[in-house]
């Protein structure tokens, strides 16, 4: 078994489907809050950007191997 197909079952398992939402609206936020900080200079702005950035690279990263969703032609 292949990385990519290591990847594409972890994916697969029910676990990340319940966790990847949540993830994605973590590091949205630390993101946001890095931001925040960053415009108004005070301290621990680079610690929320690096740390909200590197979630949403991880989150980014496993998502590219997600089986792709079946588009229904619903209107036949």
């Amino acid at each position: 078994m292949g990385f990519v197909d290591k990847l594409s079952k972890i994916t697969e398992a029910k676990w990340y489907k319940v966790m990847m939402p949540k993830l994605y609206g973590w590091g949205a936020s630390l993101v946001i809050i890095g931001a925040l900080f960053k415009i108004e200079h005070w301290p621990f702005a680079g610690l929320f950007l690096t740390i909200g950035l590197g979630t949403e690279a991880i989150i980014f990263f496993f998502s590219a191997f997600e089986k792709t969703h079946v588009e229904y032609e619903w209107d036949l």
